[in-house]
This record gives C-alpha cells, sequence and structure tokens, in this order.
C-alpha cells in the first residue's frame, strides 16, 4: 500500500466483493429501478434463487442485512477466490461471524453498543434489550427483523450465512464469475498503476469523491463493482473505509462512441438533475438540503445524484454530513469531450 498522510490505500477485485454486492442490491433499501440493473434483474434472480436461499436471506436481515461487514473481513484475509472464502467462513468461529452480521464491528456503532451486541451474542441476557435498541435505531421495522437474528444462536447464524451464501453462488453467480472477474480485474490493474502517482487524486477519479484525511481512519480501499452502477456503496469497517465503486466502462465493447461522452450527457438529459446542478451553484449541499430546496423526495434526490456522480458531473464530500458539489470545470468538463469527438473523422458502422 501507498502511504500518504499516514492515510493507506489501495485497489483491489475479487469476485467475492461482487457476490456480496450482489447480495446487497438484491435485499437492500434502494429500488432496483434505480440501478443500471433494474427491477427486471431482481425478478430473474427471484426465479433463480431456491426457496432455501430466500429464507436465508430473510433470516439473515434482509434489507437491513449486513453483507457489507463481509466485504470487510474480505477485505482484511482476502481470500483468493469465492471458495476459498467459503474455507475461510468454515473456518471462523460462529460468534465472530454473528458478530460481523449484526454490524458489531461497523464504524457507525459506538463502543457502547458494540459492547451490548457482543455481551448478547455471548449469551447475556440482561445485554439483548441495549444490543437491540441500537441495532434498532428506532425503526420499528429493522427492530423486528434484527430481533430474530440477535435471538438466533451463533452456530445456526454460521450454518445459515454459509447455506445462504453458496446456494446464491451456484444458482446466480458460478455461470457469469468468469467474465466478471475479468472485467474488474482489468479495472483494478488500470487503476493501480495510479497508486504511486497521487493516491488521493485516484480517489476522486475512481469514485467521485473529494476525500479528507480523517483521525479514525487508517486505510482507505477501492472496490470496482459492476452489479452496483451507478451506485456507490461505502463500507465503513473498522478503521478501514471501502469504496465500492461503479466501473464506468466495460472492457473491450467496440464502440465508437466514448462511453463516458453517453454517460454524461443521459446524466444531464433530466429536468430534476439540471435543477439539482443549478442550485449546487458554488455551494457544498446534503442530499436532505438539496430536497428541501427542490420541494423533492430524499430518496428521488439520492437515485438522481448517483447518476450525475456516474456522469462526472459533481463530487461527494466525505464529513460529518456527506456533501456534494457541482464541478469547478463544469463547463469544459461538458464541452470538451464532445468537441474532441464531434472533430473525429467519420467511421462507416
Amino acid at each position: 500500500m501507498v502511504a500518504l498522510s499516514r492515510l493507506r490505500v489501495d485497489v483491489d477485485s475479487s469476485p467475492v466483493y461482487e457476490l456480496l454486492l450482489q447480495i446487497g442490491a438484491f435485499t437492500g433499501q434502494e429500488e432496483l429501478s434505480t440501478f443500471d440493473v433494474g427491477n427486471r434483474w431482481g425478478v430473474t434472480q427471484r426465479a433463480r434463487c431456491s426457496a432455501t436461499v430466500r429464507r436465508g436471506l430473510d433470516r439473515l436481515g434482509g434489507p437491513f442485512a449486513f453483507w457489507d461487514q463481509l466485504i470487510g473481513y474480505q477485505a482484511v484475509e482476502r481470500a483468493d477466490g469465492v471458495t476459498s472464502f467459503f474455507d475461510l467462513l468454515d473456518r471462523t468461529d460462529a460468534e465472530e461471524i454473528d458478530l460481523h452480521m449484526l454490524g458489531c464491528y461497523s464504524a457507525e456503532m459506538d463502543a457502547r453498543a458494540r459492547a451490548a451486541v457482543r455481551a448478547a451474542v455471548e449469551g447475556s441476557r440482561r445485554a439483548r434489550t441495549p444490543a437491540l435498541e441500537a441495532l434498532a435505531a428506532g425503526v420499528p421495522e429493522r427492530r423486528a427483523v434484527l430481533g430474530r437474528l440477535l435471538a438466533t444462536p451463533a452456530e445456526a447464524v454460521k450454518d445459515l450465512v454459509l447455506e445462504t451464501l453458496r446456494g446464491w453462488y451456484e444458482r446466480i453467480f458460478l455461470r457469469e464469475e468468469p467474465i466478471v472477474s475479468a472485467l474488474l480485474e482489468d479495472e483494478s490493474a488500470a487503476r493501480r498503476m495510479l497508486l504511486a502517482t497521487n493516491p488521493e487524486r485516484l480517489i476522486l477519479l475512481a469514485t467521485g469523491v473529494r476525500y479528507d484525511t480523517r483521525p479514525d481512519v487508517e486505510a482507505v480501499l477501492l472496490v470496482p463493482t459492476l452489479i452496483m452502477r451507478p451506485w456507490l456503496a461505502v463500507v465503513n469497517y473498522r478503521r478501514m473505509r471501502i469504496y465500492c465503486y461503479p466501473v464506468a466502462d466495460d472492457a473491450g465493447l467496440p464502440d465508437t462512441v466514448p462511453p463516458g461522452l453517453v454517460r454524461m450527457h443521459e446524466a444531464l438529459a433530466d429536468p430534476i438533475r439540471l435543477r439539482i446542478l443549478k442550485a449546487l451553484g458554488n455551494d457544498r449541499l446534503s442530499a436532505d438540503e438539496l430536497a428541501d430546496r427542490l420541494a423533492e423526495d430524499r430518496n428521488t434526490i439520492r437515485a438522481h445524484l448517483a447518476r450525475l456522480r456516474f456522469g462526472r458531473l459533481i463530487h461527494i464530500n466525505c464529513g460529518p454530513i456527506c456533501t456534494y458539489e457541482r464541478r469547478s470545470d463544469l463547463m469544459r468538463a461538458v464541452g470538451q469531450p464532445l468537441k474532441s469527438y464531434l472533430q473525429l473523422p467519420v467511421t462507416s458502422l
């Protein structure tokens, strides 16, 4: 890894990450209609899933599951592939897996809540109530789902995790693994070449995040993903921040039109997204502030912000509150690629 202001930055690709991100997208709270794969992908995978896998996904937390924490586990342990990752989980203590599935290693969980969850997993009945309160975060649906998971013995949770992951792998991921792995490795290799020059610039180029070093984060890991497009998934694991960023272009597509140019203009081709760009002006605003200014639903604004970021039109600023800003060179960023393309010789298709 490269040291920069006490921050370590690295790039990693693995089919393990993509497998876990697929499950996260399938079960998560974001509407699949806001993903590039769309609702049809979700319907297709549900039909391909066995009833056992679907039950396992529900029992492990449904839309509130902490699959992202297993992404952190893979980032630390670096299993060679999916089957090696299953072997790793098989060797891992059941309580450790249970703690991961309850989000115990998320940087977003404070020390008191973490201690309560750990004590509850270890068998303390007294700790179960404060642990559940911390996990529920005031959301009744979370309380019901995660309460059942908290009450499940650790050995049963471990068995359920392995059974569900193996079932998804065999039914959904196995046949596409070679192509997905090759695409992600190509992207990872290209990004790694920039590590030695300017890691902070690399973070910005890959993710659209203008990263500010924080004392509670010792390392940043960049993980390319196909399934999350156009979303950026952020995993806070122990003292590591993992950005699972959408791969912009599929390598090897025979397209004479630059995909980045298409994405940028697709991002501009929506009235709400244009209003967002106008509202940002020279300010840095949160999604909530933009929703208030534009009188739009917050989730709608977030989905549009993902499209604008994927189109390289805005940057994200990480802090206590995540804010967005319009690119300072927006007019040049939009106009120059179009001008360059239009000046190319005309080719027959």
